[in-house]
């Protein structure tokens, strides 16, 4: 059983029976720069974009770059975990929560969106925040990739996310005249549209 902590409002979600005897708990673990998730051998802290540390009070060194969300230290590798269900509302705007090496939230922005948590509308931005090359994310307490991978289609193609061509929820990011596929757990091929095996 899993039990969260509120940024809002601090205030515990039911612990579990077996955290809760030994004493353990997440009101006041995290530092306010993390999210807690209570597991049963006791809490666990997410740390939000720009902190570390077991308990998320180690300031971590901004990106060289304000306008991009990813640290170029903690970049997405293919061993990356996908957020979470417990802390995947982070992001907004429809951006894709993802934990780096560190444990600490990230957020894969959409077409028009930024800032740590995807909260800001760019009027600017023609394409979309994306992670440095094409890697595959890992979902949460696999060892193997499911996902597909990240699927380039030719400049030649034509197509935009606004031909809305990738399948099964993924996420489509626009790369000048063309596009790729984020692919989620259990679908793989160019538009994500074929289930993965594993």
């Amino acid at each position: 059983m899993l039990t969260i902590l509120s940024l809002v409002d601090a205030s515990p979600f039911p612990v579990s029976n077996e955290a809760a005897s030994a004493g353990k708990s997440c009101l006041d673990y995290c530092a306010s720069n993390g999210i807690c998730i209570m597991a049963d051998d006791g809490p666990k802290c997410y740390c939000r974009p720009g902190w570390m540390g077991k308990r998320c009070d180690d300031i971590r060194k901004p990106a060289a770059n304000p306008r991009t969300n990813f640290d170029k230290s903690a970049q997405i590798n293919p061993r990356a975990t996908i957020c979470p269900t417990e802390v995947k509302g982070v992001c907004e705007n429809g951006g894709t929560c993802y934990l780096d090496n560190d444990n600490q939230l990230n957020c894969i922005c959409p077409t028009n969106f930024l800032g740590d948590f995807c909260e800001i509308k760019d009027e600017t931005q023609t394409t979309p925040q994306i992670p440095p090359g094409p890697t595959t994310p890992i979902p949460a307490g696999q060892t193997t990739s499911s996902s597909g991978p990240i699927q380039p289609i030719t400049p030649d193609d034509g197509k935009t996310c606004a031909d809305r061509p990738c399948e099964n929820s993924s996420t489509c990011y626009n790369t000048g005249n063309s596009y790729y596929c984020f692919c989620g757990a259990g679908f793989t091929g160019r538009n994500c549209e074929q289930p993965s095996s594993g």
